[in-house]
């Protein structure tokens, strides 16, 4: 039960092992420079589950792997996991808070914060609002991430892991979908455009892939300087539950689903999933909700505009 509490107070998710693999083989699509010499990090690494399946395609060395977490008996778990399977113990591993290590507020100074020192960054950090952790901690992170109101903890994350990452470095993390399109999200959806050239956001939906009631998503780009202009257009997926329908096809998993090709309706062990594939709109304000975009959305919204007379 503490553990349990424990998990709930600090929103730990860990990331089921199917997952974990679709997101580095995703990466891998996308990262052509990942080396043995590359540094890759997690910075909230828990059982190092990310970490593993990394590792496993042969890519990088276990030297090269930097996990951070702040529960030392997970991190007990992902050093043990990394040292059994590259038969080193070379990893390197801090219970430590990644926030401290790389706050966003410059006017820290301190011989522990880091800055660039990662060429890819691949995690699943904690989904809980900050006051949760508490009044003096979420003070805290107000003061280092400069943040007003109430937010959640993966935010002032993707700014600790931009500080982290070198440019042209490349992050893939899995969070909470809310960021996408609810109002409170728009500070994030400006700092990731502001950051990175985004190259695929991919709704999970109520795909169900975690215990916890999260719907998750996936994000992945490329850092940039700020005032760079982006020329990627960016990827969207989205999955989620609907009702079958006459051209609905059969698939082992939601995996087998998201790796098609082809949007269309599937049949997964009786349940209905509709995957949509487009580009990713994000209005005339980079602070504006992100939609998907395809023929099928383009030509409503097209419609739309051509039988508007004025607007308000």
């Amino acid at each position: 039960m503490k553990i349990i509490n424990n998990k709930k107070k600090t929103g730990a998710t860990f990331t089921p092992e199917l997952l974990a693999n679709f997101l580095v083989n995703k990466l891998l699509q996308y990262y052509k420079y990942l080396s043995y010499t590359s540094c890759v990090l997690d910075p909230a690494c828990g059982d190092g589950a990310l970490l593993v399946a990394l590792y496993k395609k042969g890519k990088v060395a276990s030297s090269n792997i930097i996990g951070y977490d702040t529960n030392n008996t997970y991190l007990s778990v992902a050093k043990q996991c990394i040292a059994e399977i590259s038969h080193n113990n070379d990893s390197q591993f801090y219970n430590e808070d990644f926030l401290a290590v790389c706050p966003n507020n410059q006017d820290i100074f301190s011989t522990n914060i880091k800055r660039e020192f990662a060429d890819l960054i691949i995690a699943n950090p904690p989904y809980v609002r900050t006051q949760v952790l508490g009044a003096e901690k979420a003070q805290q992170l107000a003061k280092d991430f400069n943040l007003t109101g109430r937010v959640d903890l993966y935010y002032p994350f993707f700014m600790a892991m931009t500080n982290a990452l070198k440019i042209g470095g490349i992050l893939g993390v899995i969070t909470s979908n809310r960021y996408i399109c609810t109002k409170s999200g728009s500070d994030i959806r400006k700092y990731l455009l502001k950051n990175y050239h985004v190259l695929e956001v991919i709704d999970l939906g109520d795909s169900k892939l975690f215990d916890a009631a999260v719907l998750p998503a996936i994000f992945i780009g490329i850092k940039k300087n700020p005032s760079e202009k982006s020329e990627v257009t960016p990827k969207y997926t989205s999955i989620y539950e609907t009702a079958p329908t006459n051209n609905t096809k059969l698939a082992k998993s939601i995996f087998e689903v998201l790796n098609d090709d082809k949007a269309g309706v599937f049949n997964v062990n009786g349940t209905f999933f509709e995957l949509k594939k487009g580009i990713l709109r994000q209005g005339t304000d980079k602070s504006g909700i992100w939609q998907l975009d395809d023929n099928k959305n383009s030509s409503w919204i097209s419609k739309i505009e051509t039988n508007t007379s004025c607007r308000i």
